[in-house]
């Protein structure tokens, strides 16, 4: 196992508010198509557009990337450049949940992220065998 891609949505108070907000762009998208009774609203399709390609992009722009050869993960964010590295050495895995796993490192700081259950299982795998 080289590197193994898992997507993931984290579970924060940030991740609720992006949703949200996309949402709105929804909402906002069905209240212009309400309005217009007689035809198709042409503000209506184009949010409706950036949802789906900004919904898209929030999936697939959120996952953590197992690194067996460097021993390390690496978390992916939306709308973020560089991954954060996680060393085993700093943080540990728990899993109270059979769908999320919690990183915590040594201070203050704590990570949780929605997997599915094969993938939770995957990363306790890896993380247990470092």
């Amino acid at each position: 196992m080289q590197k193994t891609k898992l997507y993931c949505q984290p579970v924060s108070l940030n991740r609720l508010n992006l949703w949200l907000w996309l949402s709105c762009i929804l909402f906002l998208g069905i209240i212009f198509q309400l309005e217009m009774t007689d035809a198709v609203s042409p503000v209506a399709i184009v949010l409706a557009i950036i949802f789906i390609l900004l919904a898209v992009y929030v999936i697939l722009s959120s996952y953590v990337r197992i690194e067996s050869t460097e021993h390390q993960l690496s978390l992916h964010y939306p709308f973020s450049r560089q991954g954060l590295v996680i060393k085993p050495a700093q943080f540990t895995i728990t899993s109270t949940n059979p769908q999320i796993i919690t990183i915590k490192s040594k201070g203050t700081s704590q990570y949780r992220f929605w997997l599915g259950k094969k993938q939770t299982q995957q990363v306790l795998k890896y993380w247990e065998a470092l």
